[in-house]
């Protein structure tokens, strides 16, 4: 839905309202080895529940701002003015918003293939800030790139203190092969951030790709002096099967002693059995969803259905710093009833080690009934 006021000639204002909600249940079993024993146990949340107001003003000028009311609590998403148009430069983004980072998450929630992202790029997510970016597009929209600079804040956009947490994020993406608007592609890039730290405390921890769960790994604090991620990223859509995978390195300089390296990496395949296929933002080099070629609707219209499967893995363990391993194997399927309306089940196993030694595994099996507007 959308409201357009106009005022005077060349007065403009528009304005639209987006929403999402995502309603989980899970079930998961875990071997005696865990740490506290995990016995079979099922759970429900409002996984998101977010509303957002967006538009234009004056032609050049969009906004944004988006409030998640998921788990009783009131959190900013995305609070921010954005200038179109300029020079060279594109765009430039004021306020709270994703900072410049990995395919998965400049994709966003609601188009994710699974429940929720691969562990190895959700154990370093950079996620939003505060902050300024500027981004464009060049050859016929077969690149863009995105640089900006963030404060990191709490889920307010605040933060106010004397330490040095500021972050430097880009991301270049490139189409080296685009054919039939989208339905075949080939997409590369590649994501950077330096994350500014003097005598800092940080740590990373992860769980199964299951947001019921609690932490399975964690490195424990690391005081630092600065992080350095690299992601680089590449996916394939042919028709209704797609490929993508993502690498991300963090090299975390301690103030006293070597610096750690840590990493993790995801292989994903998906296939429409309907025939559709992923559709691809060029302007922001990230996927959009499934639009299902006939909505459900009980008269020979099923929807867009959808198979997949990815392998992710997690290493946080490196020098004196044990914070263990993850595997995980995930399989799901997604019933796509019409563009707003998603219902997605996942069955996953997940194999915690420390070195080689294997301290848990856990069987997970998750519903999520998602709509969108």
């Amino acid at each position: 839905m959308g409201l357009s006021l106009k005022g005077g000639d060349d007065a403009k204002f528009k304005m639209q309202l987006s929403g999402l909600l995502q309603m989980d249940w899970g079930m998961v079993s875990g071997n005696r080895k865990l740490t506290p024993p995990l016995k079979e146990s099922t759970g429900t949340q409002i996984r998101r529940a977010r509303l957002s107001v967006l538009g234009t003003v004056y032609d050049r000028i969009d906004y944004r701002f988006e409030t998640d009311l998921a788990n009783g609590q009131s959190k900013i998403r995305d609070a921010y003015i954005r200038i179109n148009q300029l020079p060279w430069v594109g765009s430039l983004s004021i306020g709270h918003f994703k900072e410049p980072f990995s395919l998965t998450d400049m994709s966003g929630t609601r188009y994710v293939t699974f429940l929720e992202r691969p562990m190895s790029v959700d154990a370093f997510l950079v996620s939003r800030n505060m902050g300024l970016m500027i981004n464009n597009t060049a050859l016929n929209k077969r690149l863009t790139w995105a640089i900006g600079g963030f404060r990191e804040t709490d889920d307010q956009g605040r933060n106010f203190s004397a330490d040095s947490a500021y972050n430097l994020t880009m991301r270049v993406t490139g189409l080296p092969w685009y054919e039939e608007q989208g339905r075949k592609l080939v997409h590369l890039g590649l994501s950077y951030s330096h994350r500014f730290r003097h005598d800092d405390r940080v740590r990373f921890t992860m769980r199964p790709e299951v947001n019921l769960t609690p932490m399975f790994v964690n490195t424990g604090d690391i005081t630092t002096n600065g992080i350095d991620l690299f992601n680089p990223e590449l996916a394939l859509v042919y028709g209704p099967f797609s490929f993508q995978t993502e690498y991300t390195k963090a090299f975390v300089g301690q103030t006293t002693g070597k610096s750690l390296d840590f990493s993790g990496y995801y292989l994903e395949a998906a296939y429409v059995l309907t025939g559709e296929h992923r559709e691809y933002r060029m302007n922001t080099g990230a996927f959009n969803g499934i639009t299902p070629k006939r909505n459900f609707d009980g008269q020979g219209g099923w929807g867009a259905w959808e198979l997949a499967l990815r392998y992710s893995s997690l290493n946080l363990d490196d020098s004196t710093v044990r914070g263990g391993k993850l595997y995980g194997l995930n399989t799901g399927v997604s019933w796509y009833l019409n563009p707003h309306v998603r219902l997605l089940a996942n069955y996953g196993v997940t194999d915690g080690r420390t070195g080689n030694k294997t301290f848990g595994v856990m069987n997970t099996f998750q519903m999520r009934a998602q709509f969108s507007f």
